[in-house]
């Protein structure tokens, strides 16, 4: 019996097989490297192993043979790969009882110059957060997409991306309130208030 395999929006996937040639791999790294890396920063907390997340989306990429129909989806390929690839990281890491050690822990802490006490706050406060969680956040906040993108894209409906941005918002409030002691305080979830419609 053979397997039958499917794209991420359940179409029967064609099959490449063709090796990807320099250029196509060029050219996915140069448009998509960046939302790799920032989504696998996302969920993993850590610079290294982001970096490391990203390398295995790209050998994974170079070996698969999926026929891509459009940039869209060969973006939604990749930022699925990359999600998948951080869940096994994370289960390794939990199942080995690896904990961080004090780089990885700064890494994950790294604040920029720029970046204000409020929003360091809601970083640290998004990094607890369970792992479809996370990548909800990411999908939405930091790559843009519009809920029903990410719905399809985490395998879910774009009324469930917009429940649980609304629970992760009221959730991220009450424990910034919790750490602050004043429910007026500037360091609040506005920023994540003012895109919650799409």
């Amino acid at each position: 019996m053979g397997i039958i395999l499917r794209d991420i929006f359940g179409r029967r996937a064609p099959r490449n097989t063709e090796p990807r040639d320099a250029r196509f791999m060029e050219d996915a790294l140069r448009r998509w490297g960046d939302t790799v890396y920032r989504v696998a920063l996302g969920q993993t907390g850590s610079p290294s192993d982001a970096e490391d997340v990203c390398q295995d989306v790209f050998v994974r990429l170079l070996r698969d043979r999926t026929t891509f129909t459009s940039e869209e989806h060969l973006k939604a390929w990749l930022i699925r790969v990359a999600l998948n690839r951080c869940h096994d990281l994370a289960r390794s890491r939990w199942s080995r009882r690896i904990p961080w050690d004090d780089q990885q822990a700064e890494e994950a802490l790294h604040v920029s110059p720029t970046t204000t006490p409020a929003e360091e706050s809601i970083r640290e406060l998004i990094a607890l957060l369970p792992e479809d969680q996370r990548a909800t956040v990411t999908l939405y906040y930091a790559e843009g997409y519009p809920a029903a993108e990410v719905g399809r894209i985490l395998g879910c409906s774009a009324g469930a991306v917009r429940t649980r941005l609304s629970r992760i918002r009221e959730t991220l409030r009450r424990q910034l309130e919790d750490r602050r002691g004043d429910p007026r305080d500037p360091t609040s979830t506005d920023d994540l208030e003012r895109r919650s419609h799409d």
